[in-house]
């Protein structure tokens, strides 16, 4: 069998499709590498793998932290640190990325240590959303909104 240029690649056109459909891939593919990694980003916003403390540190965390340093050690992984130092708080904690604990806090006077390869903050906590009673005890908030409603209806 003879062919052309054009029919070998045909053919390996071909096979292709044929491997991705056995593979499970299917026939379409994304349009891009920003579509490749957008992705990725989106499916893996969160390992929901818990970060803990490691034996004989003393270090005092609340649940909220808690949660809060897992989402940074996921966001260090993703960047392949091993060992971080994540910003929580006001606080600078030594975070073992691999292992998922903290393995102490930053003593300021002795500084960084080299075998530290990034450096993080926490995502800030959620803050509670209040009721209208806090709403009318602000004075300010009070003021701006009787002057707008001023502004807009200047006879009442």
């Amino acid at each position: 069998m003879t062919g052309t240029p054009i029919d070998i690649v045909g053919l390996a056109s071909l096979a292709t499709g044929a491997a991705k459909r056995f593979a499970g891939l299917g026939g379409s593919s994304p349009s891009s590498f920003a579509d490749v990694l957008g992705q990725t980003r989106s499916a893996n916003q969160s390992s929901g793998l818990p970060v803990n403390v490691a034996a004989g540190v003393d270090v005092e965390l609340s649940a909220d932290q808690m949660q809060r340093l897992a989402q940074a050690a996921d966001r260090a992984g993703e960047q392949g640190a091993q060992s971080a130092v994540v910003m929580i708080d006001g606080r600078a904690l030594e975070l073992d990325v691999t292992l998922r604990e903290i393995t102490g806090e930053v003593n300021p006077d002795q500084g960084l240590r080299p075998e530290v390869d990034t450096f993080l903050f926490a995502p800030p906590a959620s803050t509670p959303v209040t009721g209208p009673e806090s709403v009318t005890r602000n004075a300010d908030l009070l003021k701006i909104l009787s002057n707008q409603r001023e502004t807009r209806d200047p006879g009442n």
